[in-house]
């Protein structure tokens, strides 16, 4: 007997926006069929197109699914007995295939392959702070204007996804960051500018100089924007520098640069940041240090730096591991 997690059902064929006619595999006559992944024992999770494929996400493993037409419709071919999606929602397709969160770590898959992206330190910072209970509100949002994935799961503090692992596979990096209570993420276009109506409209039609359709191009790219069902809000990624109209203070940090010798202790002099800001701004800038990889982490600082008029600010430090924020 079929288990119910474990099987696929398709109709028979319909024709664009009519329902199938019939979903019943014993019909001889038509297409309708079913199929058991019964490899793994895992339920199935999710699934999400791949060129002319179908991959299917199981608890445990991935499968192909491929049209063949009759007698047996659909093909099914194990990928991975081995990985399978963490939770529904937690796949998203970008030009390299698909990336996943699984139960481990952060993978992309091309049809052919799975492979595991995250390096050791990412893998625990993310996973080690996945909440148990709630493990299945994981989700994952394509950013298609930065090339950038985000791997959206809830703290253990938190009852709903407040954090980010965000990987940019164009230049194949990692950060975090928080997430205001998101619920859900998407992509669309939103015009933030109010005009007139059509009613209020006085101008004729071929006084317009526009074309037709044309907005300006933040009108009309796909911005992210995040649903706070908590708050019954919804906000706009990447638009002005607050957050729900409150002053945000962020922060990068890089941690864990060793200098090619952890066993011998360094003396630093200055450091070059390579940064960019928004007017004629400054920032403050830290050095942190660190006599062995297991100390706590001792700051300098802050130092104001404004990378319009310096190249460099002066840190004088004995290190044996360099961290600076």
């Amino acid at each position: 007997m079929a288990l119910i997690g474990r099987l696929v059902k398709w109709s028979t064929e319909a024709e664009f926006g009519n329902p199938p006619s019939t979903w019943r595999e014993d019909d001889a006559t038509l297409d309708a069929g079913e199929y058991e992944l019964a490899d793994t024992p895992g339920d199935i999770v999710d699934g999400l197109p791949l060129g002319d494929s179908f991959l299917i996400y199981k608890e445990d493993s991935i499968y192909v699914m491929n049209y063949v037409g009759t007698p047996y419709i659909f093909s099914f071919k194990l990928l991975s007995p081995t990985i399978g999606a963490l939770s529904k929602n937690a796949i998203a397709e970008y030009e390299g295939g698909h990336f996943f969160i699984g139960n481990s770590d952060c993978y992309v898959c091309n049809g052919q392959t799975v492979t595991a992206l995250l390096p050791k330190r990412m893998r625990r910072a993310m996973f080690e702070n996945i909440d148990g209970d709630t493990y299945e509100k994981c989700y994952v949002a394509a950013d298609y204007v930065r090339n950038e994935m985000l791997a959206c799961f809830p703290s253990p503090s938190s009852t709903t996804v407040d954090r980010a692992l965000i990987w940019n596979w164009k230049d194949n990096t990692f950060s975090f960051r928080d997430l205001p209570n998101a619920a859900h993420i998407n992509a669309g276009v939103i015009d933030i500018t109010t005009g007139a109506t059509w009613d209020a409209a006085t101008d004729y039609w071929d006084i317009g100089s526009g074309a037709w359709g044309t907005r300006e191009y933040d009108n009309v790219k796909e911005n992210l924007v995040f649903c706070d069902v908590s708050n019954t809000k919804i906000y706009r990624d990447d638009f002005g520098n607050k957050e729900d109209t409150t002053n945000m203070t962020s922060y990068i940090e890089r941690t864990g640069l060793d200098l090619n010798n952890p066993q011998s202790v360094k003396f630093v002099s200055a450091v070059y940041p390579q940064i960019d800001v928004s007017g004629d701004n400054t920032v403050n800038v830290y050095v942190g240090k660190q006599m062995a990889p297991e100390d706590a982490v001792t700051w300098e600082g802050p130092i104001l730096f404004n990378p319009n008029t310096q190249s460099k600010y002066h840190a004088v430090s004995a290190v044996n591991t360099l961290v600076s924020r």
